[in-house]
């Protein structure tokens, strides 16, 4: 069975998937992976765990100081605003 068979499958019986493609396949059509879960779930769990937070807080800040060294061609520093991706509490 292939992720968008499956997928239809648990709609079915009222359980959200995602068909999700994966490397050898050969066509987008029917993908062979499947995704459980959502976004959000992943992420509610991530922020239960302070040490988590704490170095995703760290990463983030670093991943900016490293990416402003490349300014993007075209924008002045008004242009570009700052993206707040780091996690609420």
């Amino acid at each position: 069975m292939d992720g968008a068979r499956a997928e239809w499958v648990l709609d079915l019986v009222f359980i959200t998937g995602k068909k999700n493609t994966c490397l050898d396949d050969k066509s987008a059509l029917t993908p062979g992976g499947l995704g459980l879960g959502s976004f959000q779930d992943f992420k509610s769990f991530l922020l239960q765990d302070p040490g988590t937070v704490a170095r995703i807080t760290d990463l983030c800040q670093r991943v900016e100081e490293f990416t402003r060294l490349f300014p993007m061609p075209g924008f002045t520093e008004r242009d570009t605003g700052r993206l707040d991706f780091r996690p609420r509490l």
